[in-house]
């Protein structure tokens, strides 16, 4: 998997039983904080950690249905990516008088 990018998008037409397993692989991923997704020349890893933003929408129509899951999160800023210095204020020496 040579292009490592920071964006990963893949369609396809699968079965139930397939969908299914993708699904088992992402819960097992979540539980295990590591996912890493690959088709095509193409793999993101991802890192999920701490408290997961949740979201499902379904809806079902005449002639199509569709379920349409986002799950989110925050990632960890790495060491000296440029975080603000915590913030310090202290009572200055006293002025004479």
């Amino acid at each position: 998997m040579a292009d490592k990018t920071n964006e990963f998008s893949f369609e396809s037409l699968q079965d139930c039983g397939s969908v299914a397993s993708f699904l088992d692989a992402i819960k097992e991923g979540l539980a295990g904080g590591s996912l890493v997704l690959a088709a095509d020349e193409k793999e993101l890893t991802l890192g999920p950690q701490g408290l997961l933003r949740f979201k499902i929408r379904a809806k079902r129509g005449s002639y199509r249905s569709q379920i349409v899951l986002k799950i989110s999160w925050r990632e960890e800023l790495p060491t000296g990516s440029g975080e603000a210095s915590a913030l310090t204020i202290k009572k200055g020496p006293s002025r004479g008088g």
